[in-house]
């Protein structure tokens, strides 16, 4: 692979930090500027809706109050692109790079595009002339079809993506299950982190825990194409972890029991310096929220 290729794929992970692959470098480390998430309110809207984007910048001293440029991406990812989103994504003056705010230091509105379930939903566009129909784009496990979102730093240079979940039309189902989606279908709410807390600590370790509310599990239905019937469903919930050093014992954790938290056990460096830990929290259907703190060196 070509460095300019091997660029682009770095280029293309998804609002993580940690999808560098570095080889020896922690997946979990903070290092360098990055941006750990970005957040839509509402966590799910439809074209032609206004959210609120907000981004975690994070960097090797803790988190990056930078101005950020914001834009959204209109070009679908080709199928022969095996990448989060089009390659084209990353050209800052095409024609399908919609300006949303430019250097902007704090959250910014901003109004999805019209034809979002056209580009990246159910319902296609209707092709040239004498050209073959297009393809529409697959959902999610959860049903969900999401409009890329273009973050860029100029100081320090930085571009990462992230995705806002649209309301589109539920395709090819029967009139009667098109009624029932619309009639029972909660559109998602952003997760929001109760307490970011250290349970225990020595020398050693830090044992660490997200709480968030029960209800932020949220009940949702979901269209099963087989039957053409909906089906019941619960989000899930994760937590993914992030430190300027030492180690975590996982990346990602997972509630156990059924209970709205998730542990971690942190492993500091033998050194006095302050560390800053994030915690990203993720439903199943794209909403997140965020939370970071400052734990000391090793010999706490």
């Amino acid at each position: 692979m070509s460095n300019l290729g091997l660029m682009r794929v770095l280029t293309l992970c998804f609002a993580l930090a940690g999808c560098e692959p570095t080889f020896d470098r922690p997946s979990t480390l903070i290092d360098r500027p990055s941006i750990l998430a970005v957040q839509a309110e509402p966590a799910e809207a439809a074209p032609g809706d206004f959210v609120m984007l907000r981004a975690a910048a994070a960097g090797g001293d803790g988190p990056m109050d930078r101005a950020l440029h914001w834009s959204f991406c209109t070009m679908p990812r080709p199928i022969a692109e095996n990448t989060p989103v089009a390659q084209d994504c990353l050209e800052a003056s095409a024609p399908w790079i919609v300006p949303i705010a430019e250097a902007a230091t704090g959250p910014v509105s901003a109004q999805l595009p019209a034809d979002a379930c056209a580009n990246f939903g159910p319902e296609p566009p209707p092709p040239p002339p004498g050209e073959d129909p297009l393809r529409p784009a697959d959902p999610d496990s959860t049903g969900g079809y999401y409009q890329p979102v273009r973050v860029v730093s100029e100081v320090p240079e930085l571009i990462a993506f992230g995705r806002i979940r649209l309301l589109c039309a539920l395709p090819s189902a029967p009139a009667d299950v098109v009624r029932e989606f619309r009639e029972r279908y909660q559109p998602n709410d952003n997760p929001g982190i109760g307490d970011l807390v250290v349970v225990d600590a020595s020398a050693s370790e830090v044992r660490l825990r997200v709480t968030w509310p029960a209800e932020d599990a949220e009940p949702f239905v979901v269209h099963d194409p087989r039957e053409s019937v909906l089906r019941d469903v619960t989000e899930s919930l994760r937590v993914s972890w992030f430190s300027t050093a030492g180690t975590f014992a996982s990346d990602r954790t997972s509630p156990a029991g059924g209970e709205p938290s998730a542990d971690n056990t942190f492993f500091p460096p033998n050194s006095p310096q302050g560390i800053h830990v994030w915690a990203v929290l993720r439903d199943s259907r794209g909403g997140m929220d965020w939370r970071s703190f400052e734990v000391s060196g090793g010999n706490q």
